[in-house]
């Protein structure tokens, strides 16, 4: 396996941040706003691949349309299919603002005490049972 070096692509939204991701990646503040840095293999901007042979940069979708059992593995293919299941995604907010959230992904109120019962209730039930240091489980 040959690791290569990803160019990651940077999105620009008004609530980014100028210097957070470019920090991050070690280089001068952006002169616009830097909201997220991807990084996987979604369509509308997926991340680089940098040749160690001189050749050009290669987009992670191409590379694994081209291989993807090699790419993905057989139960990542068999389960998800011919592309990337995830994409990482870092934010840099400069200011958020209610307004600027997408509908249903702020909670109106806070979850009640039987809500956050009830929730780690059922987090707890289906969580397999932890190994201890002595191999025994819990």
């Amino acid at each position: 396996m040959t690791v290569r070096r990803m160019e990651n692509p940077v999105m620009a939204y008004a609530w980014g941040s100028r210097d957070a991701i470019a920090t991050l990646q070690g280089r001068p503040a952006a002169t616009d706003s830097e909201a997220e840095l991807w990084m996987g293999a979604h369509p509308a901007a997926p991340s680089r691949l940098q040749s160690s042979d001189g050749e050009p940069a290669q987009g992670l979708d191409a590379i694994i349309a081209a291989d993807p059992l090699g790419v993905l593995g057989k139960d990542c293919l068999e389960r998800f299919g011919p592309r990337l299941p995830f994409l990482l995604k870092v934010l840099a907010a400069a200011a958020l603002s209610r307004s600027g959230v997408a509908p249903g992904l702020m909670p109106k109120t806070a979850p009640t005490a039987s809500a956050r019962a009830r929730s780690s209730t059922s987090c707890a039930a289906s969580a397999p049972p932890r190994s201890s240091s002595s191999g025994t489980t819990r």
